[in-house]
Parts: structure tokens; sequence; C-alpha cells
């Protein structure tokens, strides 16, 4: 099945995980010049070892990777870029996940419970990897849902 794996078969947070990576490290990949110039070999060294998506062969995560960069080669830059560039993308996923999270607990003190679950579910897609308070998106998630499920029964 990972073989006939396609870009949009993956859930938004994957997807967003493989943009991230591309956009974070494919430019060092596709500019340099003794590995780099095609999509291809950005998605062969972006996902050997098949740690970036590991429930799908890396191979079929390659493949989906040259999809992405087929809708939006534009990832790829100009040129490499520093390590401190990559940083700053970084912080700047993770300075939106942790807006949409603000946001999502003024939502939740006034019980807009639906609310929540949606701005959790866009601040993991801006940063898939931060784990806010210590927990992870699905602890969050799960937490919202009791809190709301309780709210219903007691309401």
């Amino acid at each position: 099945m990972d073989a006939e794996l396609r870009l949009d078969d993956l859930t938004d947070v994957e997807r967003a995980i493989l943009r991230h990576a591309v956009a974070d490290r494919g430019p060092g990949i596709f500019h340099n010049p003794l590995i780099g110039g095609s999509p291809d070999a950005v998605g062969r060294y972006l996902t050997e070892g098949g740690d970036l998506l590991p429930r799908f062969h890396w191979v079929a995560v390659w493949r989906c990777i040259v999809q992405l960069l087929t809708r939006e080669p534009e990832l790829l830059g100009s040129r490499a870029l520093t390590r401190v560039e990559i940083d700053r993308q970084k912080a700047e996923r993770v300075a939106v996940a942790e807006a949409l999270l603000s946001d999502a607990l003024g939502c939740f003190t006034a019980g807009q419970y639906d609310e929540v679950l949606t701005l959790v579910d866009r601040a993991e897609v801006a940063a898939p990897a931060l784990h806010p308070s210590g927990r992870t998106y699905a602890e969050l998630r799960a937490f919202v849902v009791e809190k709301r499920d309780a709210a219903v029964v007691a309401g």
C-alpha cells in the first residue's frame, strides 16, 4: 500500500511535517552541487533512515516529497539556508502554534470546546513537534473532549 501512497493520502499534520522538513533542509540538498539539483534527490536524502513519517516506508514518503515539490517548488528557494535561517523558520512556526494555543486557552475558559479543538488542530499543523505544557496534542485533545463531555452531562 505504501508504494501507492500519495501526498493527498496523508493527514494535514503529516503533510506539514514534510513541508517543514523540505522548507528547512530541502534547499541545502537541492542546491548542493554534489547531490542536489532535483526534487528526487531532496526526497531521497530527507527520507533515508525512515524517521520522517515512521508509519510509512521511506520510499513512499520520498515519493510524497517529490509530489509536494511538484506542487510547491518555491519551497526550495534560490539557495541553501543557514542554520540561523532554519532556526528562525522553526521559531516562527512555534510562535504561530503558541499563539493559537493561547487563543485556545481563552476559548477553553469560555467553554467553547469545539473551537479549542479546532485551534489545537491548527497549532499541531503549525508546529507538530511542539509539546505544549509537556503534553502531546493528542493529550490536549483528550483533555478538552473530557471537559466538553463533562460540561454536556452537567449542563
